[in-house]
């Protein structure tokens, strides 16, 4: 899946780094350079595929990763901070632009319409509700906030697709 793309990433480059910092100072310099290669590597991948938004959105949507994960996962790099909440006010604007407010409740009372009478037919006499008064007004809430409300699932037993 696309949102499993940064914590690929981020795993390999993690793992790198471990295994670097856990070398021995006899180590072959060739095995630190090859490791050393294979982290800018990584950066430089991790980099091209951060040139789109959609890869950093679905991992924020992916109910596995979430804003949680990712921003818990940055916690100690101010710049990747700020880039997730640049990413996440960025996906909230692309989401109002494209998906906010499509579906607007009706809020008019429910009547009937007349009939129009034939030779043989009665009007009949529109309905009114009259317990229309008392349903509650559905309230514009914007979903992608409170998609980032919910807490993160676990990744091993989450479908996110059902």
């Amino acid at each position: 899946m696309l949102s499993t793309t940064h914590a690929i990433f981020r795993g390999l480059q993690e793992e790198i780094k471990l295994i670097l910092s856990s070398l021995p100072s006899s180590a072959p310099p060739q095995l630190k350079a090859g490791l050393i290669n294979a982290h800018m590597k990584l950066s430089e991948y991790y980099y091209k595929y951060d040139e789109s938004p959609f890869y950093t959105w679905a991992a924020l949507l992916d109910p596995r990763i979430s804003y949680e994960g990712i921003h818990d996962d940055y916690a100690s790099d101010p710049e990747l901070t700020s880039y997730l909440e640049a990413a996440k006010h960025q996906l909230n604007e692309y989401y109002n632009l494209h998906y906010a407010g499509r579906y607007t409740p009706s809020t008019s009372r429910t009547t009937s319409t007349l009939m129009t009478p034939t030779t043989t037919e009665q009007p009949t006499i529109p309905k009114v509700n009259f317990v229309a008064r008392y349903k509650k007004d559905k309230v514009s809430v914007n979903e992608l906030e409170e998609y980032f409300k919910l807490p993160r699932e676990d990744f091993d037993s989450c479908d996110p697709l059902k």
